[in-house]
């Protein structure tokens, strides 16, 4: 009999920056207990239907630029549970109420219709029934990356960062390593992002089963999009690239 699969990924937002051929980062892990959401572009102007808010609701924050925090606006109308528990760096309660209060947005977070508690990350961390491991990455203000353990099967999540050890570290053998891969070798900047081959360098040395591209640069179309996943799969083969609705099984 086959074994049962424990957690299920649903791509939301999928780009950096601007939602030009898709929308900014937001993926969803729904694990039998809890829906663990990362990051909040404007992906999470999807969520409203998606979620199953009979489980515990937690979002994860990997940093502060906004195009990864701008779908907290959307959550007012969004989301329909009783409480979200909202997990970041250092600062994100304060910062999060700074940016969902007057003049930047209308009604503050109090007076909204369910109950919001913020939690500072820690290495570890149980959440409902999965374990949640982060790390700093390297980008050009602070940035986390994440490992999601549950039922005996393993996620990373990698996103807005240079290749770094705290990748490769977060994704050994794990079943999903969702990567970031902003650039083409040929578009590179020299940005605190990765390209496509990176990635698949991270893969390739963390020994993960299977990758996933994310976050490609907003103005990537699909033929950059086929050359940044040529490129990771001629160092790492199980490669894939993200687009929005896309869903995994693990």
């Amino acid at each position: 009999m086959p074994r049962k699969r424990s957690m299920k990924v649903l791509f939301l937002g999928t780009r950096g920056w601007y939602p030009k051929y898709g929308h900014t980062a937001c993926i969803m892990v729904s694990t039998p207990k809890a829906e663990l959401i990362f990051d909040c572009g404007t992906g999470a102007a999807l969520l409203k239907d998606r979620l199953d808010v009979s489980k515990e609701v937690h979002l994860f924050l990997s940093h502060f630029h906004l195009d990864h925090m701008v779908g907290l606006s959307f959550l007012l109308g969004a989301f329909r549970g009783k409480k979200l528990t909202i997990w970041g760096q250092q600062g994100v309660e304060k910062t999060v109420r700074n940016l969902l209060s007057p003049p930047y947005f209308p009604v503050t977070m109090d007076k909204w219709p369910f109950e919001i508690e913020f939690k500072e990350l820690e290495e570890k961390q149980k959440v409902a029934d999965a374990e949640v491991r982060a790390l700093p990455l390297v980008h050009s203000n602070p940035s986390i990356g994440f490992r999601i353990e549950q039922g005996g099967k393993s996620i990373a999540y990698i996103t807005d960062t240079k290749k770094c050890e705290n990748a490769v570290e977060l994704a050994k053998g794990v079943d999903l390593l969702m990567h970031e891969a902003t650039y083409s070798e040929r578009n590179y900047v020299g940005s605190s992002h990765c390209t496509g081959k990176e990635a698949g360098e991270v893969a390739q040395e963390a020994r993960t089963k299977s990758l996933v591209l994310i976050h490609n640069d907003a103005e990537c179309d699909e033929k950059c999009g086929r050359e940044i996943l040529k490129e990771a799969r001629a160092v790492f083969r199980e490669t894939e690239r993200a687009e929005d609705g896309m869903r995994i099984r693990v």
